[in-house]
């Protein structure tokens, strides 16, 4: 069979067992996206001057995202 049902998945009592991979997903996803955050933060930082000279964004914005904490967006 190429597909399993949800009644099935109920039946054999595998229910959980989607909803378990779809949360350690999630979390895989989250933990991506902060190292990507991270990243661009440390690179923001060690290019700071010429990016504020490039682009003419504000130092002082620039810095506030440089110190955020990864989690944060």
């Amino acid at each position: 069979m190429a597909y399993v049902t949800h009644d099935y998945d109920v039946a054999v009592g595998t229910q959980g067992k989607g909803a378990l991979a779809r949360f350690f997903g999630r979390i895989g996803a989250a933990l991506a996206r902060a190292r990507q955050r991270e990243a661009e933060r440390a690179y923001l930082s060690q290019h700071m001057d010429s990016i504020t000279r490039d682009t003419g964004i504000d130092r002082t914005a620039l810095g506030k995202e440089v110190n955020k904490p990864f989690w944060k967006r």
